[in-house]
């Protein structure tokens, strides 16, 4: 029992949920590689937004090119995560509190990503 708690106590980051932001987008549409890469950009020149904020990026265009950066991108060719979160439109945000939603909202730019840490 003494090892639990000293472990929590000296990886306080297990206790609490890392922010997190889903981002569905179809790279077949205009404009959504550029946001993608803007994105990307915007999270190698703030490592701070990367300590803390998780980025995952879900494609469901099923010849979209991989990316690379920032951001965890995947490939929802099956549609796996899109029927989880049923986004109303792409782009499109949702923000996690560990498995709680904290927001939703068609991503119109990159700086609405900021609102998943409430920073803005």
């Amino acid at each position: 029992m003494k090892k639990r708690i000293w472990l929590l106590l000296m990886f306080p980051v297990f206790v609490f949920a890392q922010p997190h932001a889903v981002i569905f987008v179809d790279t077949a549409k205009e404009g959504h590689s550029l946001l993608i890469e803007n994105l990307n950009q915007m999270l190698f020149y703030s490592p701070t937004l990367q300590r803390q904020l998780q980025v995952d990026i879900y494609d469901i265009n099923p010849r979209a090119p991989a990316f690379r950066g920032g951001v965890h991108y995947h490939h929802d060719i099956e549609g796996q995560m899109l029927s989880r979160f049923r986004p109303t439109q792409l782009p499109y945000l949702i923000c996690l509190n560990g498995e709680v939603e904290s927001l939703r909202l068609p991503l119109i730019n990159k700086e609405k990503l900021c609102l998943c840490l409430k920073s803005c």
